[in-house]
């Protein structure tokens, strides 16, 4: 399987890994498919799923599209996916910045907390707009860790968290990457030609030891050494950061999520 130098869980354990990716399908995955459901998805479309991770959304939209239907999911490393039988799935390995699909061949593109990991997100972007069919819908949610923020919890475990949050921005910035890049969504859509985007920006208020605190916690596990190679937490910081998320009496933002829904009328502008 292929490695992405820039995709920050390449590196991590696979149980863990599933692990946490089955926990983030658990938490998003109702306010996706109602986005999804929005297109008017039905029976018959053909779907491209960008970065599937552990498949829920990808056998979901199978499902929904039918025998008649189609889903190709393009995923750089599909180790959690690769292995499906399902007759209307085509599971392709390889990077969207660097794949290119037929021109208009797909009703609805999707992707999920991907673009964030692409340094070339203007390239991946273009690809996927080319494989657009005139009339068809891009459904994108990226997220802003910018918007991170201790809104109630003791003193010193808050000061680690502030120190967490500002190590997970460098960290993407160490590797070339926006930290923020779901802010960026909508202005790099309208650049390449895209109109009548709609725009939403969930930045919830999360109680520690709820789903996005859990999920969050596990991800200062897994990316324990790359915190510490950015100078700016320490081991202390992390194991308060990992208490703090399952105290119940703490609240936070642990990141933004960007949702641009955008209809592909004409033609795009490419990179």
């Amino acid at each position: 399987m292929a490695n992405d130098p820039h995709y920050i869980f390449n590196q991590t354990q696979e149980r863990s890994e599933r692990d946490r990716l089955k926990l983030i399908e658990r938490y998003h995955d109702p306010r996706t498919r109602k986005r999804l459901l929005a297109t008017g998805l039905k029976a018959g479309w053909k779907c491209l799923e960008v970065g599937p991770g552990a498949g829920s959304i990808m056998h979901w939209l199978a499902k929904t599209v039918g025998a008649k239907g189609k889903v190709v999911a393009l995923d750089i490393n599909p180790r959690f996916v690769h292995r499906t039988r399902s007759r209307n799935i085509q599971v392709v390995q390889g990077d969207i910045a660097n794949t290119s699909f037929p021109t208009n061949t797909f009703h609805l593109a999707h992707a999920r907390f991907v673009l964030i990991h692409t340094p070339a997100n203007r390239k991946a972007l273009a690809n996927i707009l080319q494989a657009l069919r005139p009339g068809g819908w891009l459904v994108l949610e990226e997220p802003d860790f910018s918007a991170a923020r201790v809104v109630a919890g003791p003193k010193l475990p808050s000061q680690s968290v502030k120190r967490v949050n500002q190590a997970i921005i460098r960290m993407f910035e160490k590797a070339g990457l926006n930290p923020s890049f779901g802010l960026e969504l909508p202005k790099l859509l309208q650049q390449m030609g895209m109109t009548n985007l709609i725009v939403e920006n969930d930045t919830p208020i999360s109680q520690g030891g709820s789903r996005l605190a859990t999920i969050m916690q596990l991800s200062s596990y897994q990316l324990k050494n790359a915190y510490l190679a950015t100078g700016v937490a320490t081991k202390s910081d992390i194991t308060r950061y990992g208490r703090f998320a399952e105290d119940p009496t703490t609240w936070a933002i642990y990141h933004g999520t960007v949702v641009v829904h955008a209809k592909k009328v004409n033609s795009h502008k490419g990179t």
